[in-house]
């Protein structure tokens, strides 16, 4: 009978010794992998770096991708000739246009124009004088704001309007007599005369006044009509000179002595006339008296009667006691003279020879 010996388990040692061929002696054969074929070197791949080798990336990120260049928007092609300046002028980005700047000397940051510059067609450089010119005492003391008042302005705008009826009424009637220029002079500058020129121009409408006497109605008073008046061609010689005061007054004041002719004619006033036309008659002076007074405080209602030796000659009503008593002497001069006379303003009147 043939008999096996059992297999021992490998890599375990059996009790006499360790197994043969499990063992290998010092110095035997290199490992297999030393002998796995090896990829043949590139000259140009740089030399390895000396020390410890460097262990390799394991799930790293790759390659990087490449990235893309941009490429330059590509120059508008050169245009030639007498296109070029077009075609450079479409490619040029588009400004917006600014707004002209206003006229008359205004400079950036001011307000615009006021009304009552463009009532007279005048714009001041220096809008300050117009609003000093506008300023009434009542208001400026109320208010006492920086502004100053328009009674300097009314100093100097009195001595202004006085030149320009002067040299207007000289130029105009060189064969009038001394006294008759003086009287057309004093009528163009009276206190009704200047307040007629006020609402022409829409004046009374911006007038800075007091809480006091706007409720006294003191844009209906011809003294303050007149004072702002006086103010404002003050303030328009002081910012634009002489020429442009003239011509804001000129004007008003051609339309209302536009119907003296330049010969055959007399200018008075309606009470000093009246009393030299009783004198010559050998008739006692006038005398006015006031009859009653209605009405309130800021538009009170005179009434009043001329007489002459105790023998009335007209009654009339006014806004003030004064004109009461130019139009009752109106009304008398009218029933002695007719049609001969005819009306200046409020106080004056022309007498054809």
């Amino acid at each position: 009978m043939r008999m096996f010996r059992k297999p021992k388990p490998k890599n375990q040692e059996s009790e006499k010794g360790p197994a043969l061929f499990d063992a290998e002696p010092a110095g035997s054969a290199a490992p297999l992998e030393d002998f796995a074929p090896q990829p043949p070197s590139d000259p140009a791949a740089p030399a390895p770096r000396s020390g410890s080798p460097r262990p390799s990336r394991r799930g790293g990120r790759g390659r990087r991708k490449p990235q893309k260049q941009t490429q330059a928007a590509p120059h508008p092609p050169q245009v030639q000739g007498p296109q070029q300046s077009q075609a450079q002028a479409a490619s040029r980005p588009q400004r917006q246009k600014q707004a002209p700047k206003p006229a008359g000397g205004r400079g950036e940051g001011r307000p615009q124009y006021t009304p009552f510059e463009r009532e007279i067609r005048y714009f001041f450089r220096r809008p300050e004088l117009l609003e000093e010119a506008l300023t009434h005492s009542s208001f400026a003391y109320e208010k006492q704001s920086r502004t100053r008042d328009n009674e300097i302005l009314e100093f100097l705008g009195d001595s202004v309007i006085g030149l320009i009826t002067a040299d207007y009424f000289y130029s105009t009637y060189e064969d009038m007599t001394e006294g008759d220029l003086s009287k057309l002079k004093s009528s163009a500058a009276s206190t009704v005369a200047l307040a007629e020129f006020a609402k022409q121009i829409s004046l009374d409408k911006h007038i800075h006044l007091g809480r006091g006497e706007e409720r006294s109605g003191g844009r209906k008073k011809p003294n303050i009509l007149a004072d702002v008046f006086e103010s404002v061609i003050g303030a328009v010689y002081l910012d634009g000179g002489f020429e442009a005061a003239r011509g804001l007054f000129l004007p008003l004041l051609e339309s209302t002595f536009r119907q003296v002719k330049t010969a055959g004619f007399t200018v008075d006033n309606y009470k000093s006339a009246l009393q030299e036309y009783l004198q010559k008659e050998d008739l006692p002076s006038p005398q006015y008296k006031l009859l009653s007074v209605s009405g309130p405080d800021h538009d009170k209602v005179f009434v009043v009667e001329v007489f002459s030796n105790r023998t009335p000659l007209a009654k009339a009503k006014g806004a003030s006691r004064k004109a009461a008593e130019q139009k009752a002497a109106e009304a008398a001069l009218k029933s002695f003279m007719g049609k001969k006379i005819k009306s200046f303003t409020a106080e004056t009147f022309i007498v054809e020879k």
